[in-house]
Parts: structure tokens; C-alpha cells; sequence
């Protein structure tokens, strides 16, 4: 039998709105509330969160079929159906093992020098005494070491600048609530698929 987690006992819109503002406040407002593991009832059914590190252990060791994913319908027009946070069982099993070469040993030594490279530029742009945000920063970096170490194009090349910008404005394209609530998307004659 499952143990029983604090947290919420109903879905509340306004935490809702309080999570599409400020997510990270939201979380750390929560966490604060009902500790490092709790249930967070939302509209599309309950979310067990956790920040306790043997929790996270456990969920990315454990077997494919213990979990299954969130609210798929959600976010498949942004990820893909077949995106592997999205599928589950066998079809999660075999995806994975097929992505998982690249992410071992050698290849993943060689990326941390991308990573680290990527880090180094963009802490290079930060003027002292001028505030910005993180969250941007963090991004360009997992997008300028995605389009090195996946795709193999120079961040400094015009077809790298190119890529990067078209990725930049699709994300900035998205607006959250169009994602979540499959009613307030439009089919526009087969355009929008």
C-alpha cells in the first residue's frame, strides 16, 4: 500500500494561475508547505512532485511500465506523439535503448567540453551590474549544446544562427494554455498539423 502524501486535497485554479506565472515561486511556495515529496491535484489529474534526491533516484531507475506519461494529449502538438516523455511500456523500452549510445562514455566526455564552451559563452555576455534571467541563459545553452552535440552544426555558423532562430521563434510562438487545453486548439485546414 502507497504511502500518504500531503499536499492539496482539491484542483484550485488559482494555483493554476499561480503555477503559469511563476512556476519556480509556485514550486518553492508548495514545497515549503508540504515538504520535498507531496500531491498536487490538478486539472488533468494528480502529479506526485518531488525534490527529495532518493525520489528522483528511484523515479529514473525504476522500470519503464511503473509510470505512465502526464497528460500526453497536452503537449504532443509541441513534442511530437512519439517523443519518448510521451510514450510508454515496450514502445518507451525500445526508444530509449535506441537513444541511449550517444548519452555514454567517450560521447558523453566530449559533451560536457560543448557544455562547458556553451557555459563560458554565455556567462562571457553577462554585463556586471545588469540584471537578467537565468531561465534565458539556461535555455541558450541546452539549445547551442542540442544543435552541437545532436545535430552537429557550429554555433557560430550561419546555418547553426539560422536553426537556432527558427527554434527561438516557434518556442516564443507557444502559448501555454493552447498546449494544455486541447478544446482551444484550432484545426486551420490541415495548416496547423
Amino acid at each position: 500500500m502507497q504511502p500518504s502524501l500531503s499536499g492539496p486535497r482539491y484542483f484550485n485554479p488559482v494555483n493554476f494561475i499561480r503555477w503559469m506565472l511563476d512556476p519556480t515561486a509556485f514550486y518553492r511556495a508548495t514545497r515549503e508547505r508540504y515538504g520535498d515529496t507531496y500531491k498536487l491535484p490538478t486539472v488533468f489529474g494528480p502529479l506526485i512532485i518531488t525534490s527529495d534526491p532518493e525520489g528522483i533516484r528511484a523515479m529514473f531507475t525504476a522500470d519503464a511500465d511503473t509510470f505512465v506519461p502526464y497528460q500526453p494529449n497536452a503537449v504532443s502538438p509541441f513534442l511530437g506523439d512519439t517523443s519518448l516523455v510521451l510514450v510508454s511500456g515496450a514502445r518507451h523500452k525500445r526508444d530509449r535503448r535506441l537513444l541511449s549510445p550517444p548519452f555514454h562514455g567517450a560521447r558523453m566526455r566530449a559533451y560536457g567540453t560543448i557544455m562547458a564552451e556553451s557555459a563560458q559563452r554565455a556567462a562571457a555576455a553577462w554585463v556586471k551590474g545588469v540584471p537578467f534571467k537565468m531561465m534565458d541563459t539556461t535555455q541558450h545553452i541546452s539549445l547551442d549544446v542540442i544543435l552541437q552535440a545532436v545535430f552537429g552544426l557550429d554555433h557560430a555558423s550561419p546555418r547553426g544562427q539560422a536553426v537556432r532562430e527558427a527554434v527561438s521563434q516557434f518556442v516564443g510562438s507557444i502559448r501555454p494554455l493552447f498546449i494544455f487545453f486541447s478544446w482551444m486548439r484550432r484545426d486551420f485546414f490541415g495548416w496547423s498539423s
